[in-house]
């Protein structure tokens, strides 16, 4: 059973959560969903993030395919931020086409019978909530579980 899972964005924010949901894995014997998510909704800034925090640690060009870096940028950083953990992780990168990521994120942690959920927080002001909505807020009120939220 993956008892949780982790939502990496290339923020700063994602290094340091997945590094505490690795912390608490290993405590608790369990195993990590660790997803890299795009919205067709965001402009690249958010795949060029994730691309710039790996680069220099693999060998190959950049797929073409955000989904695709999406994954591989998953793959790199949770096997950089929990090698010494000896915590039991999957990996995956998606690139979300609907215009709720909120409801991929609670999909997927209903899918893997997951009870928390790990995510990187955005600041933004109340105008902003109001106006575009969040994602964050949204799996809070949203999940039936438990969310812990990293600030920027």
């Amino acid at each position: 059973m993956v008892r949780y899972v982790v939502i990496i964005d290339g923020s700063d924010a994602s290094e340091r959560l997945l590094y505490k949901a690795g912390e608490t894995a290993k405590a608790t014997a369990s195993k990590l969903l660790v997803v890299a998510l795009h919205s067709s909704g965001e402009n690249t800034d958010q795949i060029d993030k994730m691309w710039g925090r790996i680069q220099s640690e693999i060998s190959v060009t950049r797929p073409d395919s955000p989904g695709e870096v999406a994954r591989v940028y998953a793959n790199k950083l949770s096997d950089r931020v929990l090698s010494d953990k000896e915590v039991n992780y999957t990996t995956r990168g998606e690139h979300v086409t609907s215009t709720s990521i909120s409801d991929r994120i609670i999909e997927l942690a209903e899918i893997h019978d997951s009870e928390h959920i790990f995510i990187p927080g955005k600041q933004r002001s109340p105008t902003g909530k109001a106006i575009f909505g969040d994602t964050t807020q949204s799996v809070i009120l949203n999940f039936d579980g438990f969310v812990t939220v990293a600030g920027e």
